[in-house]
C-alpha cells in the first residue's frame, strides 16, 4: 500500500490517501518526549485501535452512516475514502459550509437518535464539522458520514472528572450538536 498526499492532521494521528485506491490511513503522531521519557500517560494510548474498537461495537441501524469499510493494520486505521456520486471525494461539513439538503438533516436527526437510544455519547461527530463527510448520493440527496468518532466518555477527557456521570456525557453531546446545527444548517 503506497501513501500518497495528506489529506489532514490531527492532534493524534495524520490521514493520508492510498495511492490508486479510493481508501485513506491514519497513521498514529508520535509521541512527544517531555523532560527526556516520553509522554505516554498523558497521552491515550492507541486511538486508532480505540476506533476500530468502537466501529465494531456499533449497532446495526447506525453502520449505514459510516465507512463501509474500516480495518485495522499494524496500528493504522485503513477506510474507505468517501466519494459523491460524481465520483470526486465528498468534503467534510466544514470544507462544505452551510448545508441545505432536508435529506442531510433527516439522516442527523435519526442519527442522534439512535445515539440517544443506544446511549453512546460520540463528542467528536459533531464538534467543528471536521468528523463528518456530506456525500452527495444524487443532485438532491445528501447523506453525512461520519468519519472520524473517537471520543466517548470520560476516558476521552480524563481531567473532566464530570464526565464520569451519564449525564454531564450527555450534556456535552447535545452542547455539541446544537452548535454544529446552528453553524451548519443552511
Amino acid at each position: 500500500m503506497q501513501l500518497a498526499e495528506k489529506i489532514f492532521e490531527g492532534h493524534h494521528r495524520e490521514c493520508y490517501a492510498v495511492a490508486g485506491q479510493n481508501l485513506i490511513v491514519k497513521k498514529l503522531k508520535p509521541r512527544p518526549k517531555i523532560f527526556w521519557i516520553r509522554a505516554d500517560r498523558f497521552y491515550r494510548r492507541n486511538v486508532n485501535r480505540e476506533e476500530y474498537d468502537l466501529y465494531r461495537c456499533l449497532p446495526v441501524t447506525l453502520r449505514e452512516y459510516f465507512p463501509s469499510y474500516v480495518e485495522l493494520k499494524d496500528d493504522m486505521l485503513i477506510m474507505e475514502r468517501i466519494t459523491d456520486f460524481d465520483g470526486s471525494f465528498s468534503k467534510t461539513v466544514l470544507e462544505y459550509g452551510r448545508v441545505a439538503n432536508e435529506y442531510f438533516w433527516k439522516d442527523v436527526e435519526t442519527i442522534v437518535e439512535i445515539l440517544k437510544k443506544e446511549r453512546l455519547w460520540l463528542f467528536d461527530i459533531f464538534h467543528y464539522g471536521n468528523n463528518m463527510v456530506v456525500k452527495k448520493v444524487s443532485e438532491k440527496v445528501y447523506r453525512p458520514v461520519i468519519i472520524d468518532f473517537k471520543r466517548m466518555g470520560w476516558n476521552s477527557y480524563p481531567l473532566q472528572v464530570n464526565l464520569l456521570f451519564e449525564s454531564e456525557c450527555r450534556k456535552k453531546f447535545h452542547r455539541r450538536l446544537k452548535k454544529f446545527v446552528r453553524r451548519f444548517k443552511g
